[in-house]
């Protein structure tokens, strides 16, 4: 439900493929919602079985789900749907061009998100990761005075599969229309042991502290609760 990998063209001409739905296809909270091949489910199991022996400090409360069925089969197509949760949330300064062919690697850093380790991961995995960039690419729609955001979904004490501690969040923008947000894509924020700087690569090692120094300020932080929209 909240991951999708992209779907690389046959003939590696460009980095994604470049389609992008022609109509509605889902909600953005759901996997059907962009292009490509599904992925990442496989552990969907792992965070189902953590949640049940309460591996989580906190989990976003579900105030709401629904959809909207384009005829009389509920399991068929829909035309619309909403995900209501009430969660912490956290606005995000800045986020990288969306993904073009003519600009496919992005290596700029803004120098104002790197006062915060939190929003310099968002930066920087919207710039290196493949998921997350093609989510994006998939799914932004701007609109007048558009925000970003970061919607807490689970904090974990032992995170699937790692068994460290750790976040699961949605990034997500605003669609201009009645206060609702689009998913535009996940990250997941681990705390592991530093590594040894002479056992790893220089960027792994600076990966592995960025990510930890995220985790740390998101722990810290004092995010406010609001209930939050996704359609």
């Amino acid at each position: 439900m909240w991951n999708r990998s992209p779907r690389y063209p046959a003939d590696s001409s460009t980095r994604f493929d470049l389609a992008r739905p022609s109509g509605y296809l889902a909600p953005s909270w759901s996997w059907t919602s962009i292009l490509g091949k599904q992925s990442s489910m496989g552990n969907s199991w792992k965070a189902r079985e953590a949640l049940q022996a309460a591996a989580a400090y906190s989990v976003a409360k579900i105030i709401n789900v629904r959809t909207f069925p384009k005829g009389v089969d509920l399991f068929g197509q829909v035309t619309g749907g909403e995900l209501v949760l009430h969660t912490r949330f956290r606005k995000i300064e800045h986020l990288p061009p969306v993904y073009s062919p003519e600009h496919e690697f992005h290596t700029d850093m803004l120098e104002s998100v790197t006062g915060s380790a939190f929003q310099e991961l968002v930066y920087t995995n919207m710039r290196v990761v493949d998921s997350m960039i093609y989510e994006f690419f998939q799914k932004h729609a701007p609109c007048q005075n558009q925000e970003f955001g970061a919607v807490e979904l689970v904090h974990w004490e032992k995170a699937p599969g790692s068994l460290v501690p750790g976040f699961d969040l949605l990034l997500v923008e605003s669609t201009g229309q009645d206060s609702s947000y689009r998913r535009i894509a996940q990250l997941g924020m681990r705390k592991y042991p530093v590594p040894q700087e002479y056992d790893v690569t220089a960027d792994m090692y600076r990966g592995t502290l960025l990510e930890n120094n995220a985790y740390d300020e998101v722990l810290k932080a004092k995010w406010r609760k609001r209930t939050i929209t996704l359609v």
